[in-house]
């Protein structure tokens, strides 16, 4: 499941844990192919929490994280930025991505 953040509830859902945000963009074509996608990994890792910002919606927080282009990736492990992701690299290397930074916690 993918959850929808905003700026006001963002510190609170990505504080705890890994948590791997999306940017998109409702005019986005790849980020309607990455959803679909993402759903399906979010089933896979029920240990990490999958969320979604909406740039056009949330531009300060987009702003924030330095986002220049969706779709994009920030995966977050206690509050702290892990990695990012400009561009979707694949389901497969997403999912290595993953699994890497989950063996190291």
């Amino acid at each position: 499941m993918i959850e929808e953040i905003t700026f006001d509830n963002f510190q609170e859902q990505t504080a705890s844990g890994m948590s791997l945000v999306i940017l998109w963009a409702p005019w986005c074509a790849s980020c309607k192919v990455v959803r679909p996608i993402l759903e399906r990994i979010s089933e896979e890792f029920k240990s990490v929490s999958f969320n979604s910002v909406n740039v056009e919606e949330e531009k300060a927080l987009a702003s924030a994280l330095g986002v220049t282009s969706v779709p994009s990736f920030v995966l977050f492990e206690d509050g702290k930025v892990a990695a990012t992701i400009a561009g979707f690299p694949g389901e497969a290397e997403l999912i290595e991505k993953l699994n890497l930074r989950k063996s190291l916690l």
